[in-house]
């Protein structure tokens, strides 16, 4: 498994489109509930988004690339967004009660 943290802005006009499309990844993951996924997005009320990300180390493996919601929300997102995503791996450094069996 592996962490992934992604932050970006949006076009102030897309935010609550963008946020939508979040909301349909979550509402189908509910349904399916993948075993190997953890996730999380934050909203900010500047229109920054930040994933967060516990995923397979294959990406081929990611429940996530396989909905069809997240391949609704990833088409097109560039043109959402005024930043284009920043990727990165993070080390925990500390955790309490925060992050599930870290």
């Amino acid at each position: 498994m592996r962490s992934v943290f992604i932050t970006y802005q949006t076009k102030p006009e897309r935010a609550a489109e963008n946020r939508a499309l979040i909301s349909d990844v979550f509402a189908e993951l509910e349904a399916v509930q993948p075993e190997k996924l953890r996730y999380l997005v934050l909203d900010f009320e500047d229109g920054r988004f930040v994933h967060y990300a516990v995923v397979p180390t294959d990406p081929a493996a990611n429940p996530l690339q396989q909905l069809g919601a997240f391949q609704r929300f990833s088409s097109g997102s560039g043109d959402r967004q005024v930043t284009k995503p920043a990727v990165q791996t993070p080390r925990l450094v500390g955790n309490y009660r925060m992050l599930l069996g870290a």
